[in-house]
């Protein structure tokens, strides 16, 4: 009896002590990798020898699953979080092509950004043919993994790299090449522009995500700026000479942070989430972070 009480009370020990996460992909090699937000240590999910090639995007799925876009394969890996293995190709080179961003629809279907490329999507001239933004059927269904449909986008032409879902239902979209933000609604039926911001950021937004105070926040691979954007329009959040090329963004659990990938000097930087100002950095000596999503 004494020893299980002991145990049980260590058990509580480690998990109060326990901080929270971010899991961090990598666009080169297809790495996932956890970062703790209280000192920035690195937990290493090691991927290689699988099938992820460059980590562009990340998602929590049902039972405990990751699902991460591996972008140069052609393929949804379905990972297994608690284990840290993965457990097989959820989507693959028939159904998709250079995934950059998936989220998990109110029916449980997935919605899925395609790039049509192998290509860097850093590299200055990018070739755009074969984007698509492609539904298939979740998890849970009968048939995982199918496609369903290909949303029709309208007159919308970057290339989708970040999607975020509102609390309105509606589905915002991000990308390269293009200055505005894309809302879909609910039945993803229209195409609306939500935001055009190219006057704040250099080649479009390719990373996106909403913030606890309910604005979207966006960042550019081809800037140094974090973007605020509300119903007052968008507004300069973050202008940081350091935050070289910034990819995916999130908030930490509190609230009060905003963490930032910096692909090229490979941290994460953090910042103030209500004012901006730069804190310090998580986790430096990073191989290109891309995607961030709290753990």
């Amino acid at each position: 009896m004494a020893r299980q009480l002991l145990l049980i009370a260590l058990v509580a020990a480690l998990f109060g002590c326990s901080s929270p996460e971010l899991l961090v992909g990598y666009a080169r090699p297809g790495f996932v990798v956890r970062v703790r937000e209280s000192d920035g240590r690195l937990h290493w999910r090691d991927n290689s020898g699988g099938d992820t090639d460059e980590v562009l995007g990340i998602r929590r799925g049902p039972s405990r699953q990751l699902y991460l876009c591996s972008y140069r394969a052609h393929k949804i890996i379905a990972y297994r979080e608690t284990r840290q293995t993965e457990t097989g190709v959820f989507a693959g080179p028939d159904t998709i092509q250079g995934p950059t961003d998936l989220l998990f629809l109110p029916d449980g279907n997935m919605l899925v950004a395609c790039s049509g490329s192998t290509q860097y999507l850093l590299d200055e001239q990018f070739d755009a043919s074969g984007v698509e933004l492609v539904i298939l059927s979740g998890p849970k269904s009968d048939s995982p993994g199918k496609r369903i449909a290909i949303v029709d986008k309208g007159s919308y032409s970057g290339v989708p790299t970040s999607l975020a879902l509102g609390e309105d239902g509606a589905v915002y979209v991000g990308g390269r090449d293009s200055s505005t933000v894309l809302r879909m609604d609910p039945s993803l039926q229209r195409a609306t522009v939500f935001a055009d911001i190219g006057a704040a950021l250099n080649r479009g937004p390719t990373h996106i995500t909403f913030g606890p105070d309910g604005a979207l926040y966006a960042t550019s691979l081809f800037d140094t700026k974090v973007v605020r954007i509300d119903a007052n329009g968008t507004t300069e959040f973050i202008n940081d000479a350091e935050l070289t090329k910034p990819a995916g963004l999130a908030f930490s659990h509190n609230g009060e942070q905003l963490f930032v990938a910096s692909v090229n000097r490979g941290e994460i930087r953090r910042y103030d989430a209500n004012t901006g100002a730069f804190i310090d950095t998580l986790a430096t000596e990073m191989a290109e972070p891309w995607a961030v999503i709290r753990r």
